[in-house]
């Protein structure tokens, strides 16, 4: 790995040289024309680099005049001629504030406050920063600089003060963001802690060991970092991966589990961390994924409340009556009820109807026990086996056609599988 911290970092991108387009007038998505500005990229997800949005490329068309892309996902009006496009798995941040080691001798500072930050990521101009020195107990020190809008920020690439006399100082960004006091006195520590320039491997080394995660750019998804775990550019490190999973299952430890969305304000993590982290925890059975639901796994015992236990025999005392949801008033009964249906500890129809697993299987055994296999159901009939009202029926012929023991022939619906006895598993056990 070269000692040179700006020898990785020249983000390949290409820049868009005329305005959308239909090819077609029937066309839905547009076309735009490009230039690639050094080695030529993936053309898959990009993302813009003035703003970071991504946009998804459906097809692409070379010739000996031009390039062109059809994409899908930004308005069209945001794909204007200059804008630069580069890969959205490059770890290209957007904020108001950075930390960067300066290049070349460690004891030259710039004196002025009010500085002008450059880049080949930002536009010619630059951006006007406000700067501080921020000295480090090896006698080195850091600049941080802070802007009033968002810039692009990554790890490892080079930037440049310049001040109204035009003296420069070249840097390579260390980190950018909001940074508590405890990991800036980290990020001083670990990045002076050898003698010369950190590498390019080394700042994202730092990172990794401050945060307990780093997000690498594709140069250096091939690179081992030690006591820490990843795929492609995600790495975290060990014990912040222990830390890290027990956080998320104990935020799922609850009743109905919790959304993603809201997982993911809980946790905290950059979206590609928290990709891998869950994925983690679903492969190896700690978490169970449902829809945009992540479910606790084990007992029930160990996760459910006095409440929604006290529900679910509620619900079993019900039989095969089960509990009508449409007219339910009690909005806590619902909510736990669905969640309960949500951890299949119960089974819900679109009627809305609630029904505990042993009555539902109960139900499937009347309708499509042994014996019953090319019974023709018809609703009067399945009145009569099961001694309720018409209200559910349909909920629960839709729901037994959708496990596979029916299907539609003319206006019944027939049994095409049997059940092999009153208690077959639906998957989950009751407490």
């Amino acid at each position: 790995m070269s000692k040179n911290a700006a020898s990785l970092f020249q983000l390949p991108f290409i820049r868009l040289t005329g305005q959308p387009y239909k090819k077609h007038p029937e066309d839905k998505l547009y076309w735009v024309d490009f230039e690639f500005e050094g080695p030529e990229f993936r053309l898959a997800d990009l993302a813009i680099l003035e703003s970071g949005r991504w946009l998804e490329v459906r097809a692409v068309h070379h010739d000996d005049s031009k390039h062109a892309l059809q994409f899908k996902g930004v308005p069209e009006k945001v794909m204007q001629s200059g804008r630069r496009l580069y890969e959205a798995n490059w770890p290209v941040s957007y904020e108001r504030k950075a930390y960067l080691v300066p290049l070349g001798a460690q004891n030259r500072r710039l004196k002025d406050s009010q500085v002008r930050l450059k880049a080949d990521l930002l536009d010619p101009e630059g951006v006007s920063v406000h700067l501080k020195w921020i000295d480090a107990p090896s006698g080195k020190f850091l600049a941080t600089v802070s802007a009033e809008r968002r810039f692009p920020c990554l790890i490892g690439a080079t930037y440049q003060l310049e001040n109204d006399k035009g003296e420069t100082l070249d840097l390579v960004l260390l980190t950018a963001g909001t940074v508590t006091a405890r990991d800036l006195a980290d990020y001083l520590t670990k990045t002076f802690r050898f003698p010369g320039q950190p590498s390019t491997k080394a700042l994202y080394s730092v990172n990794l060991r401050v945060n307990g995660w780093t997000i690498l750019p594709p140069p250096l998804w091939a690179e081992e970092f030690e006591e820490s775990e990843g795929e492609q550019g995600v790495r975290v490190m060990r014990k912040a991966l222990d830390h890290f999973s027990k956080k998320m299952r104990n935020a799922c430890a609850q009743p109905g589990g919790l959304d993603e969305t809201a997982l993911k304000e809980r946790m905290a993590l950059p979206p590609a961390v928290f990709r891998y982290l869950a994925f983690r925890l679903v492969q190896s059975s700690q978490l169970r994924k449902k829809d945009d639901w992540y479910l606790p796994v084990g007992s029930p015992e160990s996760f459910l409340s006095p409440l929604a236990k006290g529900i679910l025999g509620r619900l079993g005392s019900q039989g095969v009556a089960g509990m009508d949801l449409s007219t339910m008033t009690d909005t806590l009964l619902r909510v736990t009820l669905l969640q309960l249906a949500r951890m299949d500890l119960a089974v819900l129809t679109e009627s809305p109807w609630v029904y505990s697993l042993e009555a539902w299987n109960e139900i499937r055994h009347r309708l499509c026990g042994p014996g019953r296999l090319g019974t023709a159901w018809k609703i009067v009939e399945v009145k009569e086996v099961l001694g309720c009202s018409r209200k559910p029926l349909l909920g629960v012929l839709n729901k037994l056609e959708e496990e596979g023991y029916l299907n539609w022939r003319d206006d019944a619906r027939v049994v095409i599988r049997e059940t092999t006895n009153p208690l077959e598993s639906t998957g989950v056990e009751a407490p």
